[in-house]
């Protein structure tokens, strides 16, 4: 004969079961990633972790998107609004902050990014006007491939510098990877919470974007969107490296820029004003190496936006020498973590992200100097339906 459980007995049963329902439902429609550690979900969106770095990966429409990063990272952008708030108050704040600032304005963003601004702000609670405060995205970049390494595929390494920094920033980065419903690219991007703004980019079809400041002491151009909101509509638009090269020559940034673009066949640089543009020279065959300086003989002597770009460089041109024939992504990861006193490009106190990616493979890795060491990030498998 069947035992009836005591009612108290039952109601905990049924408790626990509630309880391993409402739990399964949370993740349920959430992919398990290699690599990545769940963390939670969000009508539709999820947030992992590689290391202590927040990793989002969102689907749907522009909206439905922002929507989700808010719901996801809902206390992060208040402590980074915080963090900015206090940083903007101090009398020695950073004239790149307050340039942006002026030069950034919600009604000056293209209709997407206007859209996943307006979904961060409904779900996050913060106020449009806070929105506009966290979108400041603040640098060495590599690419390699054919003779430099030895026949295998290119390898870009790209360090994010930022000198000046207060202490508090490294737990503000993130990547988020978008899958749009309107047909555009899934692309992925390294940047701070809360922005739609980056200066460095993946998508789906293996292209990767960076850019460098040049030209130190060059206001924006009020007028001009900044070139950290071009960059990522360049990705979404962009199906090959054509494409995305074209994009590039035909905008005038709002301030001088030194952009690398790349696939798995080949780098390209490009070295921009607001009035003018050219594609440099390639450093050496199969090579390509950017700081903050143009490089292309057409601007004759320019000013750097840097005072260890000149060094920099040379330092860059001399490890990749040495390591000829053998980059990949390891090597790569040990150049890009060289520091500039050993002869490497890496600036302890400056260099605030690291990353590395090789397009044939989807292979990335991604290190934030004294927050977290070098992990890689499985791309290909966060990107949906590519186009």
């Amino acid at each position: 004969m069947a035992v009836i459980p005591r009612r108290p007995a039952l109601l905990a049963l049924v408790a626990g079961l509630a309880v391993s329902i409402m739990l399964s439902g949370c993740s349920s429609g959430a992919p398990q990633i290699s690599g990545l550690k769940y963390v939670s979900s969000f009508e539709g969106g999820h947030k992992y972790l590689a290391g202590k770095i927040d990793v989002l990966l969102l689907s749907g429409t522009y909206n439905e998107m922002g929507r989700q990063y808010g719901g996801l990272m809902k206390e992060e952008m208040h402590g980074y609004s915080a963090y900015i708030d206090k940083l903007l108050a101090r009398p020695d704040a950073a004239k790149e902050f307050t340039d942006k600032l002026k030069a950034n304005p919600l009604q000056k963003y293209p209709a997407r990014f206007k859209q996943i601004v307006n979904g961060m702000s409904e779900t996050s609670g913060l106020s449009m006007a806070k929105m506009e405060s966290l979108d400041l995205n603040y640098c060495s970049a590599e690419a390699a491939w054919g003779p430099y390494t030895g026949g295998g595929p290119l390898v870009v390494g790209r360090n994010n510098d930022f000198p000046g920094v207060p202490a508090g920033a490294d737990q503000f980065s993130n990547i988020v990877v978008y899958n749009p419903s309107d047909g555009s690219m899934p692309c992925a991007f390294f940047a701070d919470v809360g922005a739609v703004s980056a200066d460095t980019g993946y998508n789906c079809n293996g292209l990767m974007i960076e850019s460098n400041d040049a030209l130190e002491g060059s206001s924006p151009t009020q007028e001009r969107m900044l070139f950290s909101l071009e960059m990522p509509q360049f990705m979404f638009d962009s199906a090959n490296l054509g494409t995305l090269s074209t994009e590039v020559a035909s905008t005038r940034p709002n301030m001088p820029q030194i952009c690398l673009v790349c696939d798995k066949n080949m780098g390209i640089s490009y070295e921009l004003t607001s009035t003018d543009y050219r594609k440099a020279p390639p450093t050496a065959d199969g090579l390509v190496i950017q700081t903050n300086d143009f490089v292309d003989p057409y601007w004759g002597e320019t000013q750097s936006n840097s005072a260890t770009s000149d060094q920099r460089y040379k330092n860059m041109v001399n490890l990749a020498n040495q390591n000829k024939g053998k980059i990949d992504a390891a090597t790569m990861k040990k150049m890009m973590s060289t520091p500039m006193s050993d002869g490497g490009p890496f600036r302890p106190g400056a260099t605030v992200a690291k990353q590395v990616f090789v397009p044939a493979t989807f292979e990335y890795w991604v290190a934030i100097p004294n927050y977290q060491e070098w992990v890689q990030v499985p791309l290909k498998a966060l990107f949906e339906n590519c186009r």
